[in-house]
Order: C-alpha cells, then structure tokens, then sequence
C-alpha cells in the first residue's frame, strides 16, 4: 500500500473509532457546542415574537415559553432573553424590544426584576456583551455548524473519571430556556456568593431611574409589559432586601403608575435547587401561571 493510501486509511480508521467511541460513551453533561448554539442563536436569531422575557439567570433557568403555552388555548410564540448577570439598561431593553413583534395582536414584555438586575454591574451586561459582539465566523458556527459539532463535543476530565460527582443537571431548549436542578439540592448555596456580590455592588438611584424611564416610554407606546420579582426562598429573598439596597415596594408602586402589570408570587408555592435558581419543575409551574395572565390579559 502506497503512502498517500496509508494515510487515507488512517484518516477513515481515526474517524470509525471517533464515532465508535461518541456512541459508546453517554451524552457529555456539559456540551459546549450545545451552549454555544443555544446563546448565538438566541442573541443573534431573526425571529420576531408575541412575548419576549428579559432577566437575568433566574429567567433563563427559569422561564419556559413551552410551559407557558401548555395549558392555553391561544398559542404564543415568544423568546426568554435570560443572560447570566442580566441588568436592565436600556440597551439591553432595545434589544429586547427588536425581537418584539410590535404588530401582533398584544405584544408583551416580561421582566423578571431581581435586585441584581438594577446595580451598576448587571448594567454592564457582560455576558450578553460576550455574545452580542461575536465575530462572523463564529456566529455562522454556532448558527449553522453545530448541529453536527455539537455530536462530539468534548468531555469534562470529572465526567470520564466519575460522573456521580457532577451534580447540575441542564437541559437547553429553543425558546431560550435551561432547565437546570441538582441532583442533590441545597437551598442555601448561593447565600455565600450573593453575600460577597452585594458587599460591592449596590442598587443605586441611577441605574433605577434609567430603569423605570425606559419603561415609561415602553408602555406609552402601547406596548403591555408585565413585571414580577423570581420566586427563590424566604432566605434569599430577605437576604437581598437587608443588603442589596432594592426597595421593592418603591420600584413596584413606579410600575404600576407607569401602566405595568406587577404579578406577586409566594416564594413557598416554588422550590430553588441552589437557593437562587428555580428547580426545572418549579420554573414550568411559574411560567404556567403567568402564562394564564397574560392570556387573561390578551383575549
């Protein structure tokens, strides 16, 4: 056999072995192609929609289009626009309202306001940035590449070794949400992390008043935008009320003079994996409720 015939032969042996190996082994927990299409293709995406949701990661791990679709009669197409560390700027809010098609029958914006969302840090929008300003060559992988790159996406060294070890569990889904949960929950493991984030970030009167401005201007022009704080625990939630410096009574009465639907939820009705985050399950629930609101308000 020839040289140039050796080496075609151990390509195609390379690549036999290659998917051998990809079928023999379970589906990687984290696959990075995976995540990569899911945030290129919700940041960069052309569709326009009846509902767009904006927040931060406790929207998109916590808010479910399908689930807000499942019990109605009336289905909407919508987006979650969920970033980890998401703040409310107004840029980030024009992005929003360009995936909003203004010409529906009732075009709604969903916020999901946490204290975060409103300090000077999450305006910065560092992971929507990340995504946002994406060269074109990366953009074009994520959007037409990886629905092949994504079946040999490499391993974590901790999921070959011991896979009983990996205890987040994630699942991407086209409309923007991750359903997320432990294997092994704890209620009080973000307490530590929001402790140290508040302790040099706090909510300031800017970032609020550009805030509740931005709003103004939204609902003048017609559109209905619906606004809630996630549900998490009792603990967290008043550990952000003693330290973050959000006043949610003052914030919630801006609102609703600004012509916003506040919904209020019991944290206790939802359960947090991590004491920030909602269990997949709970999150399902709570868009399935503001589902039936906002078709309340629509119909």
């Amino acid at each position: 056999m020839g040289a140039k015939n050796k080496i075609i032969a151990s390509i195609m042996i390379s690549l036999i072995l290659i998917v051998v190996l990809k079928l023999t082994f379970p589906k990687p927990i984290t696959n990075i192609e995976e995540l990569n299409e899911f945030w290129i293709t919700k940041t960069h995406g052309k569709g326009k929609y009846d509902i767009v949701v904006c927040g931060d990661s406790r929207i998109y791990r916590g808010f479910s289009i399908e689930a807000l679709n499942e019990d109605l009669p009336l289905k909407y197409r919508g987006i979650n626009l969920g970033y980890s560390s998401g703040g409310f700027s107004e840029e980030y809010l024009d992005f929003a309202l360009s995936k909003l098609d203004t010409n529906s029958f009732c075009p709604v914006l969903v916020l999901g306001i946490t204290p975060h969302s409103l300090t000077a840090e999450a305006f910065k929008n560092n992971a929507y940035h990340s995504y946002k300003s994406l060269g074109s060559f990366k953009i074009y992988k994520g959007s037409y590449l990886s629905f092949a790159l994504k079946h040999f996406a490499p391993y974590k060294l901790q999921e070959l070794i011991d896979d009983s070890k990996v205890n987040y569990m994630q699942e991407c889904h086209s409309d923007g949400w991750i359903a997320s949960s432990y294997l092994i929950s704890d209620s009080t493991e973000a307490l530590t992390s929001y402790k140290k984030t508040f302790s040099k970030y706090q909510i300031d009167n800017k970032e609020v008043d550009v805030f509740l401005s931005k709003i103004k201007d939204i609902t003048s022009n017609g559109i209905t935008v619906v606004a809630f704080r996630p549900p998490n625990t009792s603990v967290m939630r008043h550990l952000e009320d003693s330290i973050s410096g959000f006043d949610e009574r003052l914030v919630k009465q801006n609102l609703l003079g600004n012509s916003v639907i506040w919904l209020d939820f019991e944290d206790a009705d939802f359960e947090s994996y991590d004491g920030s985050h909602l269990h997949y399950k709970s999150a399902k629930k709570l868009s399935g409720m503001i589902g039936e609101k906002i078709h309340g308000l629509c119909r």
